[in-house]
């Protein structure tokens, strides 16, 4: 069917954006908004996300509402998402992001929630909100708690929010955890974040 063939090319996209640019992560600075990965998100982002569009004219599922939920955020950070907070790209970041979480809460380790944790982390005041970010990476752990992700998560917000201690502990538990699901396409990565903080925040406490 071509709704499937959609989904699967928009999915495919995706898979390639989160290998190339690290899955987008959140990191010490902020975001990952260099110049080589602007390109890369302004060349496939869109694509993506038109493709997973077209696809939802005929399937509903979680398949479709991940894909969505990333390609839009690939193809929006292409213009920087932390500017476009305040814009109807916020909105519709949080409206997906919040479906996630009201229909596929557990999908791919809880990253809906991660979503949710990563906007309140990064946003300008007033829609910034460190306390409530970390709340939705908190609660993501407590999803899955062997995801590698949700632990560097807490443990780089605990280290932003000056919580040192908890930082390092967090960060422990980070390398102790697995990179699941699509965790797996920027392991290595993610692997060298959890290290960097851990460091910071040991020298820190």
């Amino acid at each position: 069917e071509v709704a499937q063939l959609q989904l699967s090319a928009a999915e495919a996209l995706v898979c390639a954006l989160r290998i190339q640019t690290n899955g987008n992560i959140l990191v010490l600075e902020g975001t990952q908004d260099s110049a080589s990965n602007k390109r890369f998100w302004q060349e496939h982002g869109p694509r993506a996300l038109g493709l997973v569009r077209a696809s939802k004219l005929r399937l509903s599922s979680w398949r479709v509402a991940a894909a969505e939920m990333d390609a839009f955020l690939y193809a929006n950070s292409a213009k920087g998402i932390v500017r476009q907070a305040f814009t109807g790209a916020g909105v519709e970041y949080l409206r997906l992001a919040n479906y996630l979480v009201d229909h596929y809460k557990a999908h791919d380790s809880a990253v809906s929630l991660c979503y949710l944790g990563g906007f309140y982390a990064v946003a300008p005041w007033p829609l910034g909100n460190m306390p409530r970010g970390l709340a939705d990476m908190m609660a993501a752990l407590q999803i899955e708690p062997k995801s590698r992700r949700n632990n560097y998560y807490v443990c780089l917000l605990q280290y932003k929010n000056g919580d040192f201690s908890s930082a390092a502990a967090s960060c422990k538990a980070a390398l102790r955890a697995n990179c699941i699901g699509s965790e797996k396409d920027y392991c290595d990565f993610l692997t060298d974040q959890v290290h960097r903080i851990l460091y910071l925040a040991s020298s820190a406490a």
